[in-house]
């Protein structure tokens, strides 16, 4: 009797990890990429959120992540998967690179953001302690307190969380674009 012929038969199904974690990784080196890029161009603050360059990095970072999450999404479905992918097979495909992209970005926070960056953030922070009006002392405090929270250890971990959360909501973004429902008969 053949395997064709046996109805419980189910082909072993490739692993997601290769497709992943390259997609993963160029996912990841692309937003480091732009957002190097977005620095060095002088378009990023340190001092505020709602600076222009940081509110269009958002939306672009994003819309990039996600148009590569779907080609990494179609191409593990149509290598492996004869073209079809429910929901959730795209989702799960997606966050398996939001976990390497993750930390590649996690390590970018706390090489460069932790190192490099320092001196810079330190600049911005005090620029706004002395417009809030603070004198030495409770600039000092509040200093001291700033550093614990800007520590290599802290951006690594606040790094990989909001990567992972954001990464999610990407991933449901991707999955929702990149699902393909096999026929009914299939």
């Amino acid at each position: 009797m053949s395997t064709l012929d046996n109805p419980e038969f189910q082909a072993a199904r490739a692993s997601k990890w290769p497709i992943a974690f390259r997609w993963g990784l160029i996912i990841g080196l692309a937003s480091v990429a732009l957002q190097l890029f977005w620095i060095n161009m002088g378009w990023m603050s340190f001092s505020s959120n709602f600076e222009v360059g940081n509110l269009v990095l958002t939306p672009v970072t994003w819309a990039i992540t996600i148009a590569l999450m779907v080609k990494g999404i179609r191409q593990y479905h149509d290598e492996h998967q004869e073209g079809y992918a429910t929901f959730g097979q795209a989702f799960g495909t997606a966050m398996l690179m939001v976990v390497v992209m993750s930390i590649v970005i996690a390590l970018f926070f706390a090489l460069y953001m932790g190192d490099v960056m320092s001196a810079a953030m330190n600049e911005a922070i005090v620029q706004q302690f002395e417009e809030s009006g603070m004198d030495d002392e409770e600039m000092e405090q509040a200093m001291a307190m700033t550093k614990m929270f800007s520590g290599p250890v802290f951006l690594t971990i606040t790094g990989f969380i909001g990567s992972m959360f954001s990464g999610l909501l990407m991933a449901l973004l991707a999955a929702l674009l990149a699902k393909r429902e096999p026929p009914l008969g299939y």
